[in-house]
């Protein structure tokens, strides 16, 4: 209950009694002491009116809003601090101006009261009608007062975000105080006013690292096109204080900063940084780094396609599919998609990374479209050998007869592999006007590029080839001479007899071992003599094959060879399994007696001496296993209804 007595205290004459009662009378909190109380805020003494400031806080009736508004203008620092708690106890919104105005107090302490109490009575009193009425005032004091209070008035200004001051704002760039120029930067950036962005451009050169930061916050805040690629700058010195501000910066820009970050990818030394700025924005980056999947450079494909794994990102359609694997240099993705990678592929045969062209041109052959053939056909005259290898290779694979003049005429590359590409194609192709070159492919440098020749030779089966390849049986490679007799197999017009004859006589093994699997293919009389006449070859690899090669003829001169062979120790391991691949296709022309003398063919044993260092011969014997063979002839012999 109020005393009254408590109450005419407040009229005492001791100052400490009157202090006393204000005191008391705030812990009591009865409401009707407030026009008592409102009435003592005029004391003489600022220890009263504070006690009673505080009182009226307390109590928080709405009565003393007004009285208290007063107060907020006492000359005593002290009693304005009061009145502006007071006033946040009270929570009432017509303290918001009064307080407004008090934060550009001169002192520090009042000034906190009065935010502190702003923010109780309203979060957003810096929205508000009172705050805005305020703004020229604290461009005042931003323009005429003491280096603290200008501080203080730009960072309110900052908190109402008004336009009206931004040209002030910006003038405080240029103070000499670096603390009022960061907090001016500050300030702009709350304003958020595309005015402010040319100033505080300017103050990214401002030598104060702390000015520097907050501008580039500021401009970051603000989002405006112009302030985006000053920011980006910013990114080419990781080492920099406004790195990872300016960063920062272009994630609050968003949207607007997104086309200058995928621009700036191209960029070696950026490219990290950008990417990581697009990751932070997320979903709008997304539009221009799927654009930034067909750039130029495959640096900008390969970050775009990261980064936008990076956001969450999925292909919606072939075509963003191709493009990713592309960019991903995952080309086996983009064969299996096909079709719809095929003009994204083409993009790339001419990208400025070899290895590049060459992945997409093999793909562009796996995948066959016709529509690859004349780019294909250029790229035969690319500068990377590499490049050049794969066209011809794809260019066989797709298989358009377009590309066999081109093709023969890089028959005379200078790379090893490019030409072995090409005889290769042209094998695929099967066109006679490649009869010629391939015929002249056979006296190439490569032996491999020879022996291709040779095995094309064969597929187009053409008579201008029969003589060359008789002549490749000479050829001073294994591999080009058993090609070229492959070859002469598979030609149905009549092969040179008297030659190949001739080239029996010849002194070297492998010449005569070709020319014999020539021979096997030909039933003509004069084959067989000379197959039989090999059977005395010094060669014991001559005799086995011309012996394998009469058995498929159905002679059974080659079978009894063969068994004589299985018999002798020395023969064994040649002629057992050449025996057993004639039974396999020839066992019907093959006499009974000889199939009788096979039935019966023991397991045989074959000798070989070696020789460790110094020591004399060893011998060994290793055993050749004739099942098999027994086995066909058995078989062979039931069928014709005859015992073994």
């Amino acid at each position: 209950m109020l005393s009254w007595f408590t109450v005419r205290q407040l009229g005492a004459k001791d100052e400490y009694k009157r202090k006393e009662a204000a005191e008391k009378l705030g812990e009591t909190g009865d409401a009707a002491a407030v026009d008592a109380l409102a009435k003592a805020l005029k004391d003489d003494s600022y220890l009263v009116r504070q006690a009673v400031a505080e009182a009226l806080g307390k109590i928080k009736d709405v009565r003393a809003v007004e009285p208290l508004l007063e107060a907020l203008r006492d000359r005593d620092s002290d009693v304005r601090r009061s009145a502006a708690e007071a006033l946040g106890r009270i929570r009432n919104s017509r303290g918001v101006e009064g307080l407004v105005l008090l934060l550009k107090d001169d002192k520090f302490n009042v000034r906190k009261a009065a935010a502190d109490s702003l923010e109780k009575i309203d979060p957003n009193w810096s929205k508000s009608a009172a705050a805005r009425g305020a703004v020229p005032a604290f461009v005042l004091a931003l323009r005429n007062g003491d280096p603290e209070m200008q501080q203080t008035a730009a960072e309110t200004l900052g908190q109402i975000g008004d336009v009206l001051a931004v040209e002030p704002l910006s003038v405080a760039l240029k103070d000499k105080n670096a603390v009022l120029r960061r907090v001016a930067a500050d300030a702009l950036g709350h304003v958020r006013d595309a005015s402010a962005v040319e100033a505080l451009v300017r103050a990214l050169e401002d030598r104060d690292a702390e000015v520097r930061d907050a501008a580039v916050q500021a401009l970051g805040r603000i989002g405006d096109p112009r302030a985006v690629e000053p920011l980006v700058q910013e990114l080419r010195n990781p080492f920099s204080d406004a790195f990872e501000v300016a960063k920062e910066a272009l994630t609050n820009a968003g949207a607007s900063a997104v086309p200058t970050l995928v621009a700036t990818l191209r960029e070696r030394t950026m490219r990290k940084a950008a990417a990581e700025t697009l990751v932070r924005i997320g979903r709008p980056s997304i539009p221009a780094l799927v654009g930034a999947l067909a750039d130029e450079d495959d640096g900008v494909r390969e970050v775009a396609a990261e980064t936008l794994e990076l956001v969450g990102w999925t292909p919606a359609n072939p075509a963003q599919q191709a493009l990713l694997a592309i960019a991903r240099k995952d080309f086996t993705a983009s064969m299996q998609i096909g079709a719809p990678a095929v003009d994204y592929l083409l993009k790339r045969i001419d990208d400025a990374n070899p290895a590049v062209r060459e992945a997409s041109v093999e793909s562009l052959g796996i995948i066959g479209d016709t529509r690859a053939v004349a780019p294909l056909i250029l790229l035969l005259k690319d500068s990377d050998g590499g490049v050049r290898y794969h066209a011809a290779e794809a260019l066989g694979m797709i298989g358009e007869l377009a590309a066999v003049e081109p093709l023969i005429a890089s028959l005379t590359d200078d790379a090893d592999a490019v030409r072995l590409a090409c005889v290769e194609a042209l094998t695929r192709m099967v066109d006679a006007r490649s009869v010629v070159p391939l015929v002249g492919a056979l006296g190439d440098s490569d032996s491999e590029v020879r022996r291709a020749a040779a095995a094309a030779l064969g597929v187009h089966a053409d008579a201008r080839a029969v003589e060359p390849l008789v002549s490749s049986l000479q050829d001073p490679e294994s591999r080009v001479r058993h090609a070229a007799a492959e070859a002469l197999r598979n030609h149905s017009s009549p092969v040179s007899i008297g030659q190949l004859v001739t080239l029996m006589k010849s002194n070297a093994e492998g010449t005569r071992l070709a020319t014999v699997e020539a021979l096997g293919a030909l039933s003509d009389p004069k084959a067989i003599a000379a197959l039989a006449a090999a059977l005395e070859d010094p060669s014991e690899s001559v005799r086995a094959q011309a012996a394998e090669a009469l058995g498929k003829l159905g002679d059974s001169r080659g079978v009894k060879w063969l068994i004589a062979g299985a018999l002798a120790k020395k023969n064994a391991q040649e002629s057992v399994p050449a025996l057993l691949r004639v039974l396999e296709v020839a066992t019907v022309s093959i006499d009974s007696e000889t199939l009788q003398a096979v039935a019966h063919l023991d397991n045989v044993t074959q000798q070989f001496a070696f020789v460790d260092g110094d020591e004399a011969p060893q011998r060994s014997e290793v055993p050749i296993d004739c099942t098999e063979v027994r086995k066909l002839a058995l078989e062979e012999l039931m069928r014709r209804g005859e015992k073994a």
